[in-house]
């Protein structure tokens, strides 16, 4: 009930901002394909190919600005 609210994104950018702050870089994730744009508004890349889990589509990203 809270996608497209920006509670995501705040939360998102928060944890990106603490990294900065304590020189956490590069961060990775592992991202269902469906949510790939998501994770690419806030500076993510794919990194390797899409894999199976659970059956679920998944993308390991990585952010390293």
């Amino acid at each position: 009930s809270h996608r497209g609210t920006g509670v995501g994104r705040k939360i998102l950018s928060a944890l990106i901002r603490s990294a900065a702050e304590h020189q956490i870089f590069p961060l990775h994730l592992n991202a269902q394909k469906d949510a790939v744009r998501f994770y690419e508004k806030s500076g993510f890349r794919p990194e390797a190919p899409d894999f199976m889990e659970a059956g679920i589509l998944y993308v390991k990203m990585v952010l390293n600005p």
